[in-house]
């Protein structure tokens, strides 16, 4: 897996963790992470909004938004408050 510098700047100002933490997150993400696909209504048209600014695959872990083009991270976003519970939006 490659993480960019913006991926990894980004990673440590907006989840709070150290540099050797990086990698280790970021991979939990692109693992065990859900996929913009698998979810549906409001969430998914906000992600799918996105993707089309910045192509990619977007995947949520915890309350972000992991961008990987390939293997590669690309940023880290926060979820908006409102999407933070998805749980609820998940296809089933």
């Amino acid at each position: 897996m490659i993480i960019t510098e913006h991926a990894e700047h980004r990673s440590r100002e907006r989840l709070g963790i150290p540099r050797k933490a990086v990698p280790r997150t970021a991979l939990k993400a692109l693992k065990h992470g859900i996929r913009a696909d698998d979810f549906t209504g409001p969430i998914r048209r906000f992600l799918d909004g996105r993707r089309h600014n910045n192509g990619g695959d977007y995947i949520v872990y915890g309350q972000h938004l992991f961008v990987f083009k390939g293997e590669t991270l690309v940023t880290v976003f926060q979820l908006p408050a409102e999407f933070r519970d998805y749980k609820k939006w998940i296809a089933r």
